[in-house]
């Protein structure tokens, strides 16, 4: 059997030993954080996936030059920018980038 590294995205149960133990520490809080872990990053997952749609949307509504589609679309992805900076998932001057450019490249429109 080839050994396996734990990765964020699998539970630790699931790559355990032939005998059933996981590859997590041996200690309780270690297993815990293993846990806490894959909790995290199945929640950072759908924050990302959640922005990187909102993102896309504003830009494609950019590159098409519809003018309305781009302010709504800018109008639902800045909440969604601020509170995916907010939980820790993405740094907070990122966020202030990706807002920058984004009404930047909306406000281009308009003129």
């Amino acid at each position: 059997m080839v050994a396996r590294t734990l990765t964020m995205a699998e539970p630790a149960k699931k790559l355990g030993k032939p005998g059933g133990k996981a590859r997590t520490g041996r200690h309780k809080s270690a297993i815990k954080r293993a846990r806490q872990a894959v909790r995290r990053h199945r929640r950072n997952t759908i924050y990302m996936k959640r922005l990187r749609a909102a993102l896309k949307a504003v830009r494609q509504a950019v590159t098409a030059r519809d003018r309305a589609k781009a302010g709504s679309a800018l109008k639902t992805a800045l909440p969604l920018i601020d509170k995916t900076a907010v939980k820790g998932v993405i740094p907070k001057r990122r966020a202030a980038r990706y807002v920058a450019r984004l009404t930047v490249a909306v406000n281009r429109l308009a003129a």
